[in-house]
């Protein structure tokens, strides 16, 4: 009895220490609020739980304490919980803490070890950790700020010597270049000089490129820190940034209108530019480019794959022939064939003008006559209609929402955005295809309703006006609105284009632009 009593004292302590949430599993769909789904390694399966009182370990839900972490092991997939005081993870494997710690997966003893930068080394009085090694008193210690794994111990400290990075430099003959880290050789003591690979020169009279200095390239101004050059390098030589102009390593002299176009230099008030190709303009048509190639909007070209830039191709065809149709890049003859998934196909019946995906299959169809379903083509009857690609709906059971198919059980069953609602409650209305409650009527029955919606207020239509959405005080009958805006619909010089653009009219005698 003795071992089944040992065992199920420590199933007891076990579950007073960890409670265990017995619930059937569960999905992500099945979560509320800040619930979260503890996975249980199934595919999408687990036990919702609430991260303010409870802990995920393991595909497991345990009641959150403090200090507690969960100690996974990714060779066999098993996690435990452990406490954070008396216990730690490594490797997967939990140990009692003590004299006993992790150094990159591996367990050490602290009192006769050291762990440095994920290298196990013996303990030495008086050393510290200099990268994966030890630094002894009287030895040097060279770490790169941001990577102290890599930083390398030296003997002995050298007069003129300082760290850079890992290095150890003689500063009479190298500098640290700290950006890089890099000891750069010195090539002059001037303070004014600086170096070019292994050449001095004056900054304020040369330019260096490619580590070759170019006398003669001057310009520059006076800073309070220093000298700044108007140069800038292109393809190893200098290049006069107000002047010259770069393209691809290649220097061109630079107006006001030019442009690079591959490695040659255009002024775009002649030419355009084609993936790198330079195109003539037309004086009278439009220039417009088919990858790499340029045409003149005159109704003889038509470019298939427009979209496709550097795939598309120019078609000698007259536009004006409406049988031309593009097909991605491909042209066909739009009365004897189709174009069914990017790919040109030849009508079945002359009058198809659609194509049905049928599993991996296309066919033709009239789309006068047949509607397209996932099984394939269905004839039209008056009470079908198409809901989305390869669906169809029956109207008189059913009402299609943007794509989404609901079932209605009545008329009085209506759309609002990709959701259904009852019209005849009075509670609910529909705006911008989203649901709201409908605001208290304070009228009574019979009486004009002056209160209405204006977004997400409400606005007298006796003294204010909506305008998409803003509300404005109506000072007058001959205040309107145009888009979101108002305006006097008296004054002559004011007009509403399209009903969503003001425009000021030009006075008589002055021309509009």
């Amino acid at each position: 009895m003795a071992p089944y009593t040992a065992y199920s004292l420590i199933c007891l302590g076990f579950l007073l220490l960890v409670f265990c949430f017995d619930v059937k599993a569960e999905t992500s769909e099945d979560c509320k609020g800040r619930e979260k789904l503890c996975s249980r390694g199934m595919a999408g399966e687990g036990f919702c739980y609430n991260e303010d009182e409870s802990d995920c370990c393991g595909g497991r839900v345990f009641a959150k304490t403090a200090g507690s972490g969960c100690c996974v092991n990714v060779w066999n997939m098993t996690a435990r919980v452990y406490s954070h005081e008396r216990q730690f993870c490594c490797n997967g494997t939990v140990y009692s803490s003590g004299s006993l710690d992790c150094c990159a997966d591996v367990v050490f003893n602290t009192s006769t070890q050291v762990c440095c930068q994920g290298k196990i080394q013996k303990f030495t009085k008086g050393a510290m950790c200099c990268g994966t090694e030890l630094k002894m008193e009287g030895q040097v210690c060279c770490s790169p700020q941001h990577q102290p794994r890599y930083a390398k111990v030296y003997n002995m400290p050298k007069e003129n010597f300082i760290c850079c990075g890992n290095g150890y430099i003689n500063r009479t003959e190298y500098y640290c270049d700290f950006a890089t880290y890099q000891p750069m050789k010195i090539c002059s003591n001037n303070s004014v000089h600086k170096c070019c690979g292994n050449e001095a020169y004056d900054p304020r009279k040369a330019t260096c490129c490619n580590k070759k200095v170019f006398h003669g390239k001057s310009e520059h101004w006076e800073t309070g820190d220093g000298y700044v050059i108007n140069h800038i390098c292109c393809g190893g030589v200098p290049q006069s940034v107000n002047e010259e102009i770069c393209c691809e390593l290649r220097v061109h002299n630079r107006t006001a209108t030019s442009q690079c176009c591959g490695t040659e230099s255009i002024d775009t008030d002649e030419k355009v530019c084609c993936n790198g190709r330079p195109f003539k303009k037309h004086s009278k048509y439009k220039t417009k480019c088919c990858s790499d190639r340029g045409y003149y909007e005159d109704g003889e070209h038509l470019c298939c794959g427009e979209h496709e830039a550097r795939r598309s191709v120019l078609y000698n065809v007259s536009t004006s022939d409406n049988t031309a149709k593009c097909c991605n890049t491909a042209l066909f003859n739009s009365t004897e064939s189709i174009c069914c998934g990017g790919e040109v196909m030849k009508k079945m019946k002359k009058e198809d003008d659609s194509c049905c995906q049928v599993h991996t299959r296309y066919q033709t169809y009239n789309s006068k006559y047949y509607l397209c379903e996932k099984q394939g083509l269905v004839a039209k009857a008056s009470h079908r209609q198409q809901c989305g690609r390869g669906r169809t709906i029956d109207t008189r059971g059913q009402l299609c929402c943007r794509g989404m198919i609901h079932p209605k059980p009545s008329s009085a069953i209506k759309c609002c955005g990709t959701k259904t609602f009852n019209s005849s409650n009075p509670q609910l209305l529909c705006q911008f295809g989203s649901l709201v409650k409908r605001p208290p009527r304070q009228l009574q029955q019979g009486q004009p309703n002056y209160r209405q919606r204006c977004g997400r207020h409400m606005f007298d239509t006796r003294r204010e006006l909506c305008c998409r959405g803003v509300k404005y005080a109506k000072k007058s009958d001959a205040m309107k609105c145009c888009g979101t805006r108002l305006y006097n619909s008296s004054d002559p010089e004011l007009t509403c284009q399209f009903g969503i653009r003001l425009q000021q009219m030009p006075k008589i005698g002055e021309r509009q632009s």
